[in-house]
């Protein structure tokens, strides 16, 4: 049976009469009048007593953990390849983790135009100001030191559009390479920390590297209808005409551009409807102007193709022609699921995470 990690005691009577007593520590390992190793998980244990005991004095005490099953329809997944505790780890020999202490300090309700505020705190990392309401203040209003803590004020300064106080967030963070994980919880790292961390608000949290992403289109093909199908190769008769992305390169920002693949249906030689995947309907378009759908998540366009890039009337579409092309995105996929452990108990208090995206960005 599974036994609680540091729950194990051990007591014996010597032939002497005397009692000795050990017990286990969180690794595993029986330390005491005792020595020997306790495998949580299967419930074995090995003692080796000090000096010799009377056999039928060994007495123990552990704390025994038995596990419901976990229900597959419930959670929505496969349970198959999960530990029967439920319990999975979150940090790995090798994974990449961020430990970070960030604080929160009120700067008050009154800024000049060009002023200088100190924080609590130098050498940080990151700063970022907020109003009274959690709404960013933007950046063309403000600059920041890392190195000497400090936030500069725009001059001149308006700040008519948010609510005091203003707070700052400021972090001390680095990231970090484990490379031994103990059972106790215990993290041993590649790279000595740069920061004396307080116990207080300090973090480590894990970190998912999505590697080099860029935007792009692909899968450029025509066809003379749409079959109703999604696929990635032609289907039926194919255009002459084509969409010359070639000379007028497709304009894609990781701001607008999300993965999916779109459909242009001609509706006459200039007019055209505009449909993705997963959207569906985007909008009505023609080829006497750029074409740039916005996207309402950044207010930023998804793609802008140039009008030229359509040709010209010597080479005019037709009713049901298709353009069909793919474009990516520089959105990482990542699924996030909040556990919740079991309880008779109504939730009281707050819960959250928050999520963090660094990297390095390159204008192409």
């Amino acid at each position: 049976m599974p036994v609680a990690v540091g729950s194990l005691q051990v007591r014996a009577e010597t032939v002497k009469g005397e009692i000795i007593s050990a017990h286990a520590k969180n690794n595993g390992e029986i330390t005491g009048g005792a020595s020997g190793k306790i495998n949580c998980q299967s419930g074995f244990v090995q003692v080796d007593f000090s000096e010799m005991v009377v056999a039928e004095s060994v007495i123990y005490n552990a704390v025994g953990q038995a596990f419901l099953p976990i229900a597959s329809n419930i959670i929505k997944i496969n349970t198959v390849r999960l530990p029967s505790n439920g319990k999975v780890p979150i940090f790995r020999r090798g994974d990449t983790i961020l430990i970070g202490n960030r604080q929160k300090q009120n700067l008050g309700n009154a800024f000049t135009d060009g002023q200088t505020v100190q924080l609590d705190r130098q050498n940080l990392d990151r700063i970022c100001l907020v109003d009274d309401n959690g709404k960013p203040v933007l950046a063309n209003l403000w600059d920041y030191d890392l190195e000497q803590g400090t936030i500069t004020f725009a001059n001149p300064l308006n700040l008519s559009g948010y609510k005091y106080p203003l707070h700052a967030h400021h972090a001390y963070e680095e990231r970090n390479r484990i490379i031994k994980c103990d059972i106790d919880g215990t993290l041993e790292l590649m790279f000595p920390i740069k920061h004396d961390y307080p116990t207080e608000n300090t973090f480590v949290s894990s970190v998912l590297i999505s590697g080099d992403l860029q935007v792009r289109v692909y899968n450029l093909f025509t066809q003379r209808s749409w079959n109703n199908v999604w696929q990635d190769e032609p289907h039926g008769e194919q255009l002459l005409n084509k969409l010359n992305l070639t000379s007028y390169p497709m304009l894609l920002t990781d701001d607008g551009a999300i993965t999916e693949r779109w459909l242009i249906r001609f509706t006459n030689s200039n007019n055209f409807e505009l449909y993705g995947e997963k959207l569906g309907f985007v909008g009505k378009f023609d080829t006497l102007n750029n074409v740039a759908p916005i996207n309402p998540a950044t207010n930023k366009p998804y793609f802008t193709i140039k009008k030229e890039a359509f040709g010209n009337t010597d080479a005019p579409w037709a009713v049901h022609d298709v353009i069909r092309f793919n474009t990516e995105g520089t959105l990482a996929p990542i699924w996030v699921l909040c556990a919740v452990q079991p309880s008779s108990d109504k939730p009281i208090d707050d819960d959250g995470f928050t999520q963090c995206l660094y990297g390095d960005t390159t204008e192409v």
